[in-house]
């Protein structure tokens, strides 16, 4: 089976799983598992989302193979911490980008978040940040009126290959075209 082929499946499942009642902790580590079976490594893996909440303002997985998935909930307070407001998420999502990508490892590496030297110090080599943007009217006023989905993708394979392998498959493709 080739790539493409390989990551349908992947999506065929993840869109059966996620239009069910899963418990979303789960279903991304079962998601991260599955992509490192089908050839792309993946070895850490963060996702994070707004909420409509009186105390918190977003929920983040994230995942390592060691660790598994671990939920995470930002308070309302956090919004001008400099962990958010100098990562790579806030830069995403304040500059309406649909990706971001960072070499963390050779003669071209881009290291310009706090987030990313902690990375590259344990080893990983390339880095993918992916957002899916959506409007709901009671977020107009988080991150400039826009709001969804973002997840990133990290590496520690020789070259990058995790980001690499991704951008070239078709949901890669999907990502690029917005």
């Amino acid at each position: 089976m080739t790539h493409t082929v390989l990551i349908a499946e992947v999506e065929r499942w993840l869109l059966k799983e996620a239009l069910g009642d899963p418990d979303i902790s789960q279903l991304f580590a079962v998601l991260c598992e599955r992509l490192n079976a089908i050839g792309l490594p993946v070895d850490r893996a963060a996702l994070t989302w707004p909420t409509l909440h009186p105390l918190f303002r977003a929920e983040h997985l994230r995942w390592t193979e060691a660790e598994g998935a671990t939920l995470f909930q930002s308070e309302h307070a956090t919004a001008d911490n400099p962990s958010w407001t100098n990562s790579p998420f806030n830069y995403v999502l304040e500059h309406d980008l649909f990706h971001l990508r960072r070499l963390l490892a050779g003669p071209q590496a881009i290291v310009d978040f706090p987030v990313l030297h902690e990375l590259q110090e344990a080893g990983f080599t390339d880095y993918l940040l992916t957002s899916s943007s959506f409007s709901i009217a009671e977020f107009q006023t988080f991150g400039n009126g826009r709001t969804g989905v973002m997840a990133s993708w990290a590496t520690k394979r020789e070259h990058g290959s995790t980001c690499r392998s991704f951008w070239r498959s078709r949901a890669g493709r999907r990502f690029r075209s917005g």
